[in-house]
């Protein structure tokens, strides 16, 4: 789930290009997973594969990407470039 945005802006006389690139990682709140479903007494591991069996069931793509408030953030980047630098 990233995103990038490419803009052209003036430093004096001299364009310089900028780009911001963002990028989020998550995985299934097993937690919130396991309280919502009632799964008491299941592993993380079994609580993850019936998170992402409901989320296919009920998505007519079939996408497994969980509801924002069933993912848990692990990693977030950004990355800015100005011209030559980064």
């Amino acid at each position: 789930m990233g995103t990038s945005t490419r803009r052209t802006f003036h430093v004096g006389e001299r364009p310089v290009s900028v780009v911001l690139a963002f990028d989020i990682e998550t995985v299934p709140d097993v937690d919130s997973g396991r309280r919502l479903l009632a799964l008491d007494g299941l592993g993380d591991a079994e609580v993850a594969r019936i998170m992402r069996q409901r989320q296919r069931q009920q998505q007519a793509s079939g996408s497994e990407l969980m509801r924002h408030h069933l993912n848990r953030i692990v990693a977030i980047a950004v990355v800015l470039r100005a011209g030559e630098r980064f």
